[in-house]
């Protein structure tokens, strides 16, 4: 499990890249709401730790890609004899996409729906600061990959990501210098189906005004998002079907179900 002192120097982070003064325990910061929730930017351990909670309940196990390439899933032997890493664990690959989380929390910009009646974490928007890169230069998941990666499941996953994301460059279609990420959106199974993925991703639209960002982009890999992408005004920019993207030599698409393709969206940000 991750540590308290690590949990806290990721609050630290969030709380001095969002401008919040106080400790990493104080200061919440409203950033939505409507008559059933509240949307807080993640800039303390107990939220943190919750929202860290609803991607073990509702993400890992249940989300298209990562059902695709078994996150959190013991390999059998088999599977095991075609790894080109050592650690083949399925709880190493949910570590694996913490720390991935965790540093994308560190931008002070992800965000957690908070029930008004009983204070519960209800779902989790991580959001991360992309920037174009350089010539040689690795992006934020390839340079992640390579750094912190062991898992085949964990490596796999980051690399359908940036699958897609090559496909289309968001920064000189929309001749923007920086995007915000939304990249992993989840909702406790309790609380699915009242519109806390929708309220999450409008949120996270004023996360991005309120930070001067221009663009909020996505990687909706299942359905349900694709639906709450096209409710709150995202174009759909490109689709890479998940037959196209394989883990163990075997297309993902026989354990993805009725979640057939990936669809890159965005939607421009006016800033103030």
């Amino acid at each position: 499990m991750v540590s308290e002192e690590l949990l806290t120097e990721v609050v630290d982070c969030a709380s001095k890249a969002s401008g919040i003064s106080g400790s990493a325990k104080d200061g919440l910061e409203v950033v939505m709401e409507n008559e059933y929730f509240t949307v807080l930017l993640i800039n303390s351990v107990q939220t943190l730790k919750e929202a860290l909670d609803v991607m073990r309940e509702e993400f890992y196990p249940h989300e298209s890609i990562c059902m695709g390439v078994k996150i959190g899933v013991d390999l059998q032997e088999s599977e095991a004899k075609q790894r080109d890493k050592n650690q083949v664990s399925g709880e190493q690959g949910v570590l694996e996409l913490e720390i991935l989380t965790l540093e994308t929390t560190k931008d002070g910009i992800s965000l957690v729906a908070v029930e008004k009646t009983t204070n519960k974490v209800a779902g989790a928007a991580f959001n991360k600061i992309q920037k174009p890169c350089g010539a040689g230069e690795k992006g934020f998941f390839e340079a992640f990959r390579d750094e912190h990666c062991q898992s085949i499941s964990a490596i796999a996953l980051i690399d359908s990501m940036i699958e897609v994301d090559s496909r289309f460059d968001v920064f000189e279609h929309y001749k923007v210098l920086s995007a915000m990420e939304v990249m992993f959106l989840a909702t406790r199974p309790s609380f699915q189906r009242r519109g806390v993925g929708t309220l999450l991703m409008k949120a996270s639209f004023e996360a991005a005004r309120r930070r001067g960002v221009p663009l909020v982009c996505a990687l909706m890999t299942s359905l349900y998002t694709q639906r709450i992408a096209r409710t709150v005004g995202m174009e759909e920019l490109s689709e890479v079907q998940h037959e196209e993207l394989t883990f163990l030599g075997e297309s993902i698409a026989v354990r993805t179900g009725i979640h057939k393709s990936t669809i890159l969206v965005a939607k421009r940000i006016e800033c103030v």
